[in-house]
């Protein structure tokens, strides 16, 4: 790995690891080893960064700026509290841990600052890491340990592909019997 964010993106997939298990990425791992299924995957790669680029998304790092300006002058004062810190801002804004912004200007509320689900996700990241950075770094631990819990195990939160796709699956076939049935009526009354 030649840069910084292919190697953070290696290790955002093995964070998967708690989530699924070891076995996926072990059998991943042998359907990945072949030339075929190698080529399909750097496709795939392919063709999803160029939608990501037509939808004009961009990566957590570019959209940081304040947040990484307060971290960096953080690592020179405690660089203690830093790691914490880091972590929990990345996961915010790059989406990873699942929090709406709702939910996020209620923990900055929470902390006691005033915030509301229309600001800006940098300024509500910000205003959270600005906050936690002048508790203790126990208390730091403690607070982080709870919050990320109650968004990341929460199963009404999966809000995954696969969970969207299962969601499409379970009631697709349930649509298409209610849309047979609604056609059939038409046609007898008609």
């Amino acid at each position: 790995m030649k840069s910084l964010p292919e190697r953070e993106l290696l290790v955002d997939l093995a964070k998967l690891f708690r989530k699924y298990g070891p076995e996926p990425f072990e059998s991943l791992a042998l359907r990945i080893s072949s030339p075929e299924s190698s080529a399909h995957l750097a496709s795939l790669l392919r063709q999803s960064a160029d939608i990501a680029r037509r939808e004009g998304v961009n990566s957590a790092t570019k959209k940081s700026g304040e947040v990484d300006r307060f971290l960096a002058k953080l690592s020179e004062s405690d660089p203690e509290k830093l790691g914490h810190l880091q972590r929990l801002a990345n996961d915010i804004l790059s989406r990873t841990l699942p929090i709406s912004n709702s939910e996020l200007a209620d923990a900055v509320k929470d902390l006691g600052e005033r915030a509301t689900s229309r600001d800006p996700r940098q300024k509500l990241t910000l205003s959270l890491i600005q906050l936690l950075a002048r508790m203790p770094t126990e208390d730091i631990q403690s607070y982080l340990h709870r919050f990320v819990e109650r968004f990341e195990k929460s199963p009404d939160r999966d809000r995954s592909l696969s969970a969207w796709a299962d969601l499409i699956m379970r009631d697709g076939p349930k649509r298409e019997r209610e849309r047979g049935q609604e056609r059939g009526q038409e046609r007898g009354q008609g």
